[in-house]
């Protein structure tokens, strides 16, 4: 059963002892009792009145005996009628209607209403005078009468309950509770910095810290007896059905820990954690509730700035992975016609043949090449070629099913792989397409006819290497040019009329075991090592797909497709060595001292061993290790000697390393325009470079920097998806806030960035390692990451929109 508080049993003794005083005194007849007094009253008044009726009968009249009478009734006020009546009962006199009210019938009557007193005459009973009294004034509760001493007595018990309930209240009200407690209790409780509340079983505040006053703004004494609720709290969420923490301790005697609450509006509107504990007396009951009040506003308003900055960043991040997506895509693809390009192509062709290997299913290969394209070139112009083009690999790209692969392999020639087909079945695909290229027709060109000619060859007829089989349907297709052109030429029937006559329209092969052993070289194990020099220095590996790309363009008609794959491999691999640099030697960008360089020439004779430890191949070799050696053999010694003279292929890359060096960026000597690359390059010819070889090279890049030059930007596919898959780990770092691993992201983005010219992405991402550094919170990182996100969003939309006329991937087609 809850017990009174402390107001209520003062009230209960206070009116306890009142009632007492106010009984005793009744008992004691302090109090009078009316009802005595005023029967006694009445009793002599009648008395009176009865004497003096007699005396003055003798001299009256009737009429003056009644109008004596009227006016002794009507001067008292409780007399309702008077009757004289004789000793046989008759009624001679009356005042009032007496024998209506009258009701006794004995001589002598006394009570409260009645009174009858006798009347002598000579000693004998002559009759009565009988007044009639009004009733008395009766109190009844509930049918019973009470005594008016008692009636005071309940009266002043009740309104002494109320009325010291009401004083004792406001009186408390205006007595501090916090007096009574220690100065050292009360110093410690307003040293805390959190609000601090004590209050009663009815919620009042008896106590508050300075923390609490201040944050209120009143004086401390001034929330003494108020509620808590008068400062307009509301529970974070404004959940109706969540009650205030204090008044659910007081409820259910539970503490309640960290609940939100909020007071004020706009700018003044402050946040603070609550935690609650009941107040427990001997018995376990509540007598009350202590509350702290800690000001979370800054921390919530932080954790706000935190949500909006995670809510961008996710929105940034998830509009950074499409796009990564959509360029991946574009990476793997030929700008102009949206074909594979050459190493996506490769890649994805080495996968099918492992298939083949496995499984046991066929493969064929098809090459087509566009007659007469330099013609076209020369008679239209470059721009008419370049619709040529689209339109025939648009051509051959419907022609393909699911898992099948189209690529640019070159200038004017496309491969086609079509995996568990006959070389029947390759054939009619082969007519199909020629037929198609045929049906073209151009705008710009009215009754303008394009031909092609294509080879066709099959697992069938026993190909080494999936480079031999491209091999095959490539000299099926110089075939078809040598009988006419505008034809299909398939290898089990061309190989037979190869043997027997030679056509000089066919590439000379060089040392063609060599060659056919080096293009079995596994492509899957040349990305690997390519992309652990990607992760070693960026900038090198880029340096070296470009360099390979130069060689193609090169090579391409000089070369067959079997040694334009080794060049290819060799130009992607000839800087292997710079895995092991350090990276003091890697990353200067100033010009290296005689020591450096020799350290430099030391790795790079590594590199030469690890592909010779590899592949095994002597020709793609002797590419890697040769291309550093001059045309006039004047430095030999860096090669393999003065008796080895470096091949076409060697001389090559060493003309696009160079050119690709000088046009850099990051080189020594400073970037070197195209036009002043092309006049240092035909100054070294004939000792450094070969002649022929540098007028080819130039020729070759000219017409490439054709075809590329309408979507040239400052910013490549390449570099922007490389700095968009590094923003993908920054942010899943954030989020794991793996500051270490951040930390090493940050410093591969701002390096990565300078490699590719993106210097506004590598500021910023220096600004967020110093952020980083100087400990600066979680939400300015994030802010900064945003901006990066956004600057990459930016440049990835550019490039997007730039590539937007890339033809779209066939359904099916492998590689999308």
């Amino acid at each position: 059963m809850p017990q009174l508080s402390s107001i209520n049993r003062i009230v209960l003794g206070l009116v306890s002892l009142t009632v007492s005083i106010l009984l005793i005194a009744g008992l004691m007849g302090v109090i009078p009792n009316p009802a005595p007094l005023q029967h006694q009253s009445r009793r002599s008044f009648g008395e009176s009145t009865a004497v003096s009726f007699m005396a003055l009968a003798s001299r009256m009249d009737s009429e003056e005996l009644q109008t004596t009478l009227d006016q002794i009734r009507e001067r008292n006020g409780d007399v309702r009628s008077i009757g004289i009546r004789e000793a046989d009962g008759s009624l001679i006199l009356q005042s009032g209607p007496h024998d209506e009210i009258w009701t006794s019938s004995t001589n002598t009557v006394d009570s409260d209403v009645e009174t009858a007193v006798p009347i002598s005459s000579n000693s004998r009973n002559w009759g009565r005078m009988e007044i009639a009294w009004t009733p008395g004034s009766e109190i009844r509760v509930f049918g019973f009468v009470l005594r008016p001493d008692l009636l005071l007595t309940l009266i002043v018990g009740t309104v002494g309950t109320v009325a010291f309930s009401l004083y004792l209240n406001r009186v408390m009200r205006h007595i501090n509770p916090s007096k009574v407690v220690p100065t050292r209790v009360r110093d410690a409780l307003n040293a805390l910095a959190e609000g601090l509340l004590v209050l009663d079983r009815c919620q009042s505040i008896v106590l508050a810290n300075d923390s609490f006053a201040a944050a209120a703004g009143v004086d401390a004494a001034e929330l003494i007896g108020t509620r808590p609720e008068r400062f307009g709290f509301k529970v974070v969420g404004d959940d109706p059905t969540v009650d205030l923490p204090w008044l659910t301790t007081a409820h259910t005697a539970r503490p309640v820990n960290g609940v939100l609450l909020t007071r004020g509006t706009g700018e003044k509107q402050r946040t603070y954690s609550v935690s609650t504990v009941p107040v427990l007396d001997g018995q376990n009951q509540s007598r009350g509730v202590v509350a702290s009040f800690e000001d979370v506003t800054q921390l919530q308003n932080k954790q706000q700035e935190l949500r909006t900055a995670l809510t961008s960043l996710r929105t940034s991040s998830e509009e950074i992975r499409r796009q990564n997506r959509e360029l991946e895509w574009l990476a793997t693809r030929d700008t102009l016609t949206g074909c594979l390009n050459r190493r996506s192509f490769f890649r994805d062709y080495e996968t099918l043949w492992k298939g083949m290997q496995t499984h046991g299913t066929a493969l064929a290969a098809i090459m087509v090449d566009i007659d007469h394209f330099k013609a076209i070139n020369d008679s239209h112009g470059h721009g008419f070629g370049d619709e040529v083009l689209r339109l025939v690999s648009a051509v051959i790209m419907k022609t393909v099913a699911e898992g099948e692969l189209v690529c640019r392999y070159g200038g004017e020639e496309f491969t086609v792989l079509l995996p568990d087909a006959t070389i029947d079945q390759a054939e009619l695909r082969a007519e199909e397409i020629r037929r198609a290229i045929m049906a073209l027709k151009f705008e710009r060109v009215s009754n303008f006819v394009i031909t092609a000619s294509l080879g066709v060859s099959a697992t069938s007829e026993s190909p080494e290497s999936p480079q031999d089989l491209l091999d095959q349907a490539d000299r099926s297709l110089y075939a078809a040019k040598r009988n006419g052109r505008n034809r299909v030429a398939r290898w089990d029937v061309a190989k037979h009329n190869m043997a027997k006559e030679t056509d000089e329209a066919t590439p000379p092969r060089d040392d063609e075991g060599a060659n056919r052993a080096a293009s079995a070289i596994p492509f899957h194990a040349v990305a690997a090592l390519t992309s652990a020099l990607s992760h070693r220095d960026q900038a090198t590996a880029i340096h070296s797909r470009r360099v390979a790309d130069l060689c193609v363009a090169t090579g391409e008609g000089l070369l067959s497709l079997r040694e334009c794959y080794v060049l290819e491999i060799a130009a992607l691999l000839h800087d292997i060595g710079k895995i092991g640099i350090p990276d003091s030697i890697l990353r200067k960008t100033g010009k290296l001292s005689p020591e450096e360089l020799d350290m430099v020439h030391r790795y790079n004779r590594m590199g030469v061993d690890m592909v010779r430890g590899s592949f095994g191949a002597s020709v793609l070799t002797e590419i890697v290790e040769q291309h550093v050696v001059h045309y006039d053999m004047t430095n030999a010694d860096r090669g393999a000697g003065p008796d080895h003279k470096p091949s076409i292929a060697a001389r090559i890359l060493s003309i696009a390393n160079a050119y690709d060096t000088m046009v850099s960026e990051l080189s020594y000597r400073g970037q070197l325009t195209r036009s002043e690359a092309f006049a240092e390059l035909r100054k070294c010819a004939g000792s450094q470079f070969d002649p022929e070889l540098v007028e080819r090279f130039i020729g070759a890049l000219k017409l490439r920097h054709h075809v590329h030059a309408e979507n040239e930007l400052t910013v490549t596919r390449e570099s922007a998806l490389s700095i968009g898959l590094l923003l993908e780990q920054l942010i899943s770092a954030l989020d794991d806030q793996d500051m270490i691993h951040l930390a090493d992201i940050i410093e591969t983005l701002q390096i990565t960035a300078t490699t590719h010219g993106l210097m506004s992405i590598a500021k910023l991402a220096v600004t967020l390692r110093q952020t980083m550094e100087e400990d600066h919170d979680h939400i300015e990182l994030m802010q900064i990451a945003g901006e990066l996100l956004d600057m990459c969003r930016s440049t990835q939309s550019t490039l997007l929109a730039a590539g937007a006329g890339t033809a779209p991937p066939p359904i099916g087609v492998v590689g999308e």
